[in-house]
């Protein structure tokens, strides 16, 4: 099987032991803890185990073969799937990734454009996201400053040319984590690109930014938050990503520059505003991804926002409220915001 890692337990180990192939980033906190003591989550090229004492997060490139590797902590016995990640049995992990084997491909082909072209799932309903992460793991600056070049008019929104742009912007992530900052204003400025899957690849290329120095991000989102209404959209959708929002401080620091943003918009009335239309979604599931991660402060400023007279902010707040992520955390709470906003007038 192509891309497979496999994890056994081994009890308790010291962390100097980390395997060589592994590297250490920074500690997180627990995504699942109704699954017991130990807590294992997959995000691509990143398996991040948990338990209530350390935490590790190994960045593993799976080969053709099967490596094992040690981990931190013992595990419960308990059968459950979560993307891809499956846990068989107590004490072992098999994981399969199709970024894996896409970065193995790619290592294999002498012509990246055509490959890329055939595989990218496009014209259709959805690019192959995965291609591109695996494409932005190389860190190529040639072929990233190559597709970025590509106009516009050759390149429209549902085209397979277009998935090549695509890549370009994802790649210029890895860029950035390697010191190079420069790309950073060009990063912002595909913030408003016409295209949507383009957009859509900004705030990729911003969560692999986070994956690696969230505090740097976090700097950077504010300022972007000043912006127009696609940068205010692409700060947003970047941080409400949940593998970014495992630490309180990083989980409210989201929540106030959400709450900037919404501030921004209070009054704002060219409804027809394509820009401004595209933000006001992005918001209508942005605020219930923060407020999960931080529950008690989340509820207070959706409180606070949801007794708001603009129509536009109440509207969002009524979206948010009707994501399943939040009637899990507290259904009573969502059913009691539903019916204040209910009571308004603010939807006639």
């Amino acid at each position: 099987m192509v891309g497979v890692v496999t994890i056994k337990n081994c009890g308790m180990v010291d962390e100097s032991e980390a395997p060589q192939f592994g590297q250490k980033l920074a500690p997180s906190g627990t995504m699942f803890p109704h699954l017991g003591q130990f807590t294992i989550v997959h995000r691509p090229f990143v398996l991040t185990l948990f338990n209530k004492c350390n935490a590790l997060d190994f960045f593993s490139r799976s080969m053709p073969r099967t490596r094992e590797i040690s981990v931190i902590g013992r595990c419960s016995s308990y059968l459950l799937s979560i993307g891809e990640v499956t846990f068989k049995h107590a004490g072992e992990v098999w994981m399969t990734s199709k970024i894996a084997f896409y970065v193995e491909k790619l290592k294999t082909q002498k012509d990246w454009d055509s490959y890329l072209l055939a595989e990218s799932g496009l014209p259709g309903p959805r690019g192959n996201i995965e291609l591109a992460q695996a494409f932005a793991e190389f860190g190529d600056e040639e072929k990233i400053k190559n597709y970025l070049s590509i106009k516009l008019e050759d390149a429209p929104g549902n085209s397979a040319r277009v998935f090549l742009t695509f890549c370009g912007v994802v790649g210029l992530g890895t860029l950035i984590n390697n010191g190079e900052k420069e790309f950073l204003p060009r990063l912002r400025g595909f913030a408003s690109d016409p295209r949507w899957r383009i957009r859509e690849a900004v705030a990729m290329a911003l969560q692999r930014v986070g994956d690696v120095n969230i505090n740097f991000l976090l700097q950077e989102m504010k300022e972007w938050s000043n912006g127009n209404f696609l940068e205010k959209r692409a700060a947003a959708a970047a941080l409400c990503e949940p593998r970014l929002l495992t630490s309180k401080k990083v989980a409210e620091t989201v929540l106030e520059i959400l709450d900037d943003i919404t501030s921004s918009i209070v009054g704002f009335r060219e409804t027809k505003d394509e820009a401004f239309n595209v933000l006001k979604k992005g918001l209508a599931y942005c605020w219930s991804v923060a407020v999960a991660a931080c529950l008690e402060k989340g509820k207070k400023l959706m409180e606070k926002w949801i007794g708001s007279e603009d129509k536009t902010v109440a509207w969002i707040m009524k979206e948010n409220l009707k994501k399943n992520r939040l009637a899990r955390m507290d259904k009573d709470w969502v059913a009691s915001q539903l019916a204040r906003l209910g009571k308004s007038n603010r939807f006639d």
